[in-house]
């Protein structure tokens, strides 16, 4: 047993010996110690290492980095996918897209599993959706406003006592307004819809329950009863107001811009059915400039003395400043630790409940609240004009270009219709100078003698292309230097690091 292990250990440091040697002529150091060097790499025998450092599109560490957590992706789930073999798939483009199609399937079976089979025959099946995203699948190809791209409706219509139920009937074509239709309950009041969003009128509705049937209409009674909570505690008894200091990101200290978030006297609209109902107004300040004010808006409700659910929940903003925000992003940003339920409820475990409760929710709203602002597009335009705005990776790398200095030299090398790789441009900027000894050989010299020149200056070439400033072109083997999708930005003074 102990000699079978030592002619393994060999053949696993003779293929890790091979790779290395057949791919360090051609990338830096430090990416071939990221791929090596990294733990699946090593618990994979290697097996991947070939095709990813075959594959690189970029000579950058934070590429190799991403191309290699693809790999791991591929290898958690190729077992599902139809071509299982890495080696079969030519490019790093077409791995994404099959990985990509595999989750997006994936995701559809979560949803899935955000709606209540109610019932279901041959002829009919009546579905209760328990989310905005199953509220989209199942009502998809009908104009109901429960089915739009922002939640709050079906937040609206599905707060307090209010239920959703879709009947979808088998073999209907869409054509037919009645091929899908929407119920919503709400104590003793029912209202139904077409598939167009008409109203019906009492007579369409009671041909439609004769032709569903007892067992039908039982269910989606029984369903409606049993999902209603049967108590409630008063968790809100006081105003609460706070302030939220966002602070100034780089790119608005740069305009000598700050932003403020206030949350002001939340509503609290009584119990009757099992849940509260808060309002919070909230406005938010830039500079001494009100830019926009409106309510965010949620259903807390306790289910027993161990479990908090919040339901429900969105922003309504007086402009359009605020991009949508869904009760999901809201729950996993306050709440990250929350706890799913299989009915589709969020719950959050643990002692603390009421009031303290609804305060933490708050004093995180507001981080979060900033967050959406910030990166929304048009509140972006309204302080940035025509300027554009990018993010480079601290974690790697911090540089945060401004038009001087070495990236205005390399800006100028490009501009200037040079077509050269890293090497030929710190030579022609002077970090580099090249010596050819009288024996052919050919040795760089750096500001404190000879240096190997791969990889130096990497993290000022990595943030460039982090930056879309550069990117690379590889021909026969070498990476030249070419314009990336923000050049041209960069050049006229509008690219601004946040």
């Amino acid at each position: 047993m102990y000699k079978i292990f030592i002619v393994m250990k060999f053949l696993l440091e003779s293929r890790r010996g091979e790779l290395f040697n057949k791919y360090m002529s051609e990338y830096d150091p430090q990416i071939l110690n990221t791929v090596f060097n990294d733990e699946f790499s090593k618990r994979t025998n290697y097996k991947y290492v070939d095709w990813i450092l075959s594959h690189l599109e970029f000579p950058t560490n934070p590429h190799a980095l991403e191309v290699l957590e693809l790999v791991k992706e591929f290898d958690r789930i190729g077992k599902n996918l139809e071509v299982k073999d890495l080696n079969q798939y030519p490019d790093i483009a077409e791995l994404k897209g099959v990985i990509e199609n595999y989750t997006s399937k994936s995701q559809d079976k979560k949803i899935e599993g955000e709606a209540v089979k109610v019932y279901e025959d041959n002829r009919v099946l009546i579905i209760k959706p328990l989310s905005h995203k199953a509220s989209c699948k199942y009502g998809a190809g009908t104009k109901w406003c429960t089915t739009q791209s922002s939640p709050g409706y079906f937040d609206k219509y599905t707060s307090g006592r209010g239920q959703l139920f879709y009947l979808i009937f088998k073999g209907v074509d869409s054509s037919n307004k009645f091929y899908k239709i929407a119920i919503h309950k709400n104590g003793g009041e029912e209202t139904w819809w077409d598939s167009v969003d008409n109203n019906m009128p009492h007579r369409e509705v009671e041909l439609i329950k004769v032709g569903l049937g007892k067992d039908a209409n039982s269910a989606i009674e029984q369903v409606y009863k049993t999902s209603i909570p049967d108590q409630l505690r008063d968790i809100f008894k006081n105003e609460y107001s706070t302030i939220y200091d966002g602070g100034q990101e780089n790119w608005m200290k740069s305009i000598g811009k700050s932003l403020k978030i206030g949350f002001y006297n939340p509503t609290y609209f009584g119990e009757g059915d099992g849940r509260t109902y808060l309002n919070i107004d909230y406005e938010v300040i830039v500079g001494n400039e009100k830019i926009e004010e409106g309510t965010c808006f949620l259903v807390i409700g306790e289910v027993s003395d161990n479990y908090i659910y919040v339901n429900g929940g969105g922003v309504e903003a007086n402009d359009e400043f605020i991009a949508p925000v869904t009760i999901e992003s809201l729950l996993n940003f306050t709440f990250p630790n929350l706890q799913i339920s299989i009915m589709g409820n969020h719950y959050m475990e643990g002692p603390k409940k009421g009031l303290k409760i609804f305060e933490e929710f708050c004093g995180r709203l507001g981080a979060h609240m900033r967050r959406v602002i910030l990166d929304d597009e048009n509140f972006q335009k309204y302080l940035l004009k025509d300027k554009k705005i990018w993010r480079p990776n601290r974690f790697s790398y911090g540089f945060t270009f401004k038009r001087k200095g070495l990236i205005n030299k390399l800006v100028d090398y490009i501009d200037s219709g040079n077509y050269g790789n890293a090497i030929d441009f710190l030579i022609d900027a002077k970090i580099l100078k090249k010596e050819v000894t009288p024996d052919g050989e050919v040795k760089y010299i750096g500001k404190n003698g000879y240096i190997q020149p791969k990889g130096y200056f990497s993290s000022f070439f990595a943030s460039a292309i982090s930056a879309g400033i550069i990117s690379y072109k590889r021909e026969n083997k070498k990476y030249y230097l070419v314009k990336g999708p923000n050049f041209d930005d960069f050049k006229e003074g509008k690219l601004v690091a946040d």
